[in-house]
């Protein structure tokens, strides 16, 4: 078993202490225009890519059956659909600190997958930091 805490626990994590902690954060409710738009998408880039992730264990369940390619349409399809909403994310402008956390949280799980140890640790760091500061847009 790895010692690294998985994303999702240590997210959780943070952001319990910071609710348990009575710490003032913004919410969505207090998000305005390009912003809302943003939390929105977030949520909407967590499903297209918890689809994506089902998606590719079906993949490789289908490896060499006669249902793989099936399976391949399907993650190639999730695939497809989470890039949509990244780039639609990209495309809009952060009007306050909800939506530049929304960037940043997603630029953090990046670096997560896919950098080097030290990029994994500022990702984790600025992750821990968005989650005590705005915990309504934890990924």
């Amino acid at each position: 078993m790895s010692a690294i805490l998985p994303r999702r626990h240590a997210l959780r994590g943070a952001a319990l202490a910071t609710l348990a902690a009575g710490a003032s954060v913004p919410a969505a409710a207090t998000a305005t225009g390009n912003d809302t738009l943003l939390l929105t998408l977030l949520a909407d880039q967590r499903v297209a890519w918890d689809r994506h992730e089902a998606a590719c264990a079906a993949w490789g369940d289908a490896e060499d059956t006669p249902d793989e390619p099936v399976a391949e349409e399907e993650r190639s399809a999730s695939l497809a659909a989470w890039e949509a909403v990244m780039a639609r994310i990209a495309e809009i402008p952060a009007d306050g600190l909800a939506g530049l956390c929304v960037k940043a949280m997603l630029i953090a799980r990046a670096l997560d997958e896919g950098g080097s140890l030290a990029d994994w640790r500022v990702g984790e760091s600025l992750r821990a930091d968005i989650a005590r500061l705005a915990p309504a847009v934890t990924v």
